[in-house]
């Protein structure tokens, strides 16, 4: 795409975007897009595509008019452009086969079925995070979880500042931090708790570019958090279960409170 269309990895970074393999598959060249026509260009790209809007598929036809891509040598161009799409159509075939075999082995575990119960996450995403945790009886914490993504946190000091910096220390499974970011981006945006959650941490801020990423980290440290609690006690995802953990906190600190008092008067009683 770079030499053929260059102009194309302005609105689409990955070649395997629906429009690109569309573009690539019948009129890979700026100079069949402009035979082609602008109305004809359009229609076919919605027909295709139909998320695709109007304005911008003739913004990529207005493109190609000015396009300075190849001109020549076209008929071997199309010959790598054809043996490359198989390819590509060969790796998504294998890894639908692969994510069909993994979804027959995990479907009737009890763990799988309580992590598909969290909105944002889907089969493909719960079963590749069963694959990195495994036996979640072989943590005693959600803080273990999160050490092993690597995502718990580490202070430096230098020998004359009192200031700490704080960054996640990237120790833990590569796999299970890039699964757990995008399982946290999907759930933001379709989970209503956790994107509250994550509003919250960035109300008030004056440079909410910069405190996004940490923003993230902290709500991926907050669903490992929440998937071991489900884990262990075997539970659905329950929104409100952080307003419980309150309420028995502030009980279970009044019983102490109550208690102290108690203790105290008791030697006064006698």
């Amino acid at each position: 795409m770079g030499y053929i269309f260059p102009e194309l990895e302005h609105y689409f970074t990955e070649i395997t975007a629906k429009s690109v393999l569309t573009i690539l598959g019948s009129y890979p060249f700026p100079s069949q897009i402009k035979r082609l026509g602008k109305s004809r260009f359009v229609s076919f790209i919605k027909k295709n595509n139909p998320f695709v809007s109007k304005r911008r598929a003739e913004e990529i036809y207005q493109l190609a008019k000015t396009s300075c891509g190849i001109t020549w040598e076209e008929k071997a161009v199309l010959f790598e452009i054809k043996l490359l799409l198989n390819e590509l159509r060969g790796l998504e075939e294998n890894i639908a086969r692969i994510n069909t075999e993994v979804e027959a082995i995990v479907k009737n575990r009890k763990d799988y079925e309580l992590l598909l119960t969290i909105p944002g996450i889907g089969p493909i995403t719960a079963s590749s995070i069963i694959a990195q945790i495994g036996d979640i009886a072989n943590f005693s914490s959600g803080k273990q979880l999160i050490k092993l993504a690597g995502l718990d946190l580490y202070g430096s000091e230098s020998g004359i500042s009192v200031h700490t910096l704080r960054h996640i220390s990237k120790r833990g499974r590569k796999v299970l931090r890039t699964v757990l970011y995008q399982a946290t981006v999907a759930c933001i945006k379709c989970n209503a708790h956790l994107r509250a959650c994550y509003l919250k941490l960035l109300a008030n801020q004056s440079n909410k570019k910069k405190v996004k990423p940490k923003a993230i980290v902290a709500i991926s440290c907050k669903l490992l958090r929440i998937i071991y609690r489900m884990l262990t006690e075997k539970k659905s995802f329950d929104h409100s279960y952080d307003e419980k953990l309150k309420r028995r906190f502030f009980l279970k600190q009044t019983k102490t409170v109550s208690t102290e008092k108690f203790d105290l008067l008791e030697p006064i009683a006698c």
